[in-house]
């Protein structure tokens, strides 16, 4: 077999096959040059420089797009945009200039950042820090009641809700520091416990002061599975995506509808489903438009389920109890199941959804077009 040319000897050797890179050469993403017998002559930055492009084209940049990105590159992980086209709450939030890294979605943040006039290079474009901003300020801060009966109350720099025992209870937002975090949180156990409920303190990654989970668990609560809070703008999904073959969506308008959606609820995260049902059937009555609640049937069986919750003039809708039944997994019914929200989201004027993602659905809403803004843990207090 004949030797191959010095050059793609080199591109085997810190990873790269042949006809990638090759490639790389021919779509200008790299400039060799050429030794005395012709060939294509790599210098030792190449190899950098490759780990760099592939780092790119995995995190799902076209090769236009990074053509476009490689003078932003400071190391092998990072992109440093201009710092006179980052918008300025995004400067306050990462510094300026910010340095993005590693590879993944805040390339997406990156790109967009130095394109000309701040237009987005794709639709997949977002600005994290200032989207995570505006649902701080939004839906936690600034949070409306979830159902009828709630009542939200603001005391000493904390937001919580009150509902009744089959409700969601608990804090919402805070703005707290060292000096009055613990304070907060015995005030806050006061109140709930002094009305006899359990509650949860929805704990955010970016939440002050840093200590807060252990200053939460020091005072009797206990961390449930961490999830990742994920928002995608309506506009940029695929609303097309259809139901399997043989499957029907139910839109839940009444008891039997719901009894759709809970049944697939229990046999999905071995839960009990009546406070589920208690929520379903009170949001129908008093505000059908608030509650957008479907199961998936098969031959009569519901498999899938999910629900989407929203709130008069907020930007965002959430996306809630997205679940299927053994048996269907890995069939497609989650992603029809999103896209049959995301319209009815897009028919109600919303722009943002939202979705507190486990592991095991992360994945399917990043391919989706959903962006991982921050981390958030349930902390729970009570029975």
């Amino acid at each position: 077999m004949p030797a191959w040319p010095r050059g793609l000897r080199r591109g085997r050797r810190i990873g790269v096959g042949r006809p990638r890179h090759v490639g790389l050469g021919e779509q200008q993403l790299l400039h060799p040059g050429r030794a005395g017998n012709g060939y294509r002559s790599h210098p030792d930055a190449a190899a950098a420089q490759v780990r760099q492009v592939r780092g790119l084209l995995d995190s799902g940049l076209t090769t236009e797009m990074i053509r476009a990105v490689l003078p932003r590159l400071s190391g092998p992980g990072h992109l440093v945009p201009a710092a006179e086209s980052v918008p300025p709450e995004t400067a306050a939030a990462t510094g300026s200039p910010p340095v993005w890294g590693p590879y993944g979605p805040r390339a997406v943040d990156a790109l967009n950042s130095f394109a000309p006039a701040r237009t987005p290079c794709w639709s997949g474009a977002m600005d994290h820090a200032a989207v995570l901003a505006l649902y701080d300020r939004e839906m936690r801060e600034g949070a409306r009641p979830d159902g009828p009966g709630a009542r939200i109350e603001r005391a000493g720099g904390v937001v919580r809700q009150i509902a009744d025992a089959s409700g969601w209870n608990g804090v919402l937002w805070s703005g707290l520091d060292a000096a009055g975090a613990d304070r907060a949180i015995q005030e806050q156990i006061a109140r709930f416990t002094g009305l006899e409920r359990d509650f949860e303190w929805k704990l955010y990654a970016h939440d002050e002061p840093a200590d807060l989970a252990a200053r939460l668990l020091a005072a009797g609560f206990r961390a449930e599975p961490a999830e990742t809070l994920m928002v995608a703008e309506v506009a940029g999904l695929a609303l097309d995506t259809a139901p399997p073959a043989g499957v029907r969506l139910v839109r839940a308008t009444g008891p039997a509808g719901v009894d759709l959606v809970v049944d697939v609820h229990e046999r999905a995260f071995g839960t009990d489903g009546t406070a589920l049902r208690h929520r379903l059937l009170a949001r129908l009555a008093a505000d059908p438009g608030a509650v957008v609640a479907v199961a998936a049937v098969a031959d009569g069986e519901p498999v899938a389920a999910a629900r989407m919750e929203l709130v008069p003039g907020a930007p965002f809708a959430g996306l809630w109890g997205g679940g299927t039944v053994e048996a269907w997994r890995g069939r497609g019914l989650y992603r029809a199941l999103v896209a049959h929200r995301a319209r009815a989201a897009a028919a109600r004027g919303c722009r943002y959804l939202q979705v507190d993602a486990l592991p095991t659905s992360r994945p399917i809403l990043q391919r989706l077009g959903f962006h991982p803004l921050s981390a958030t843990t349930p902390y729970v207090y009570g029975s």
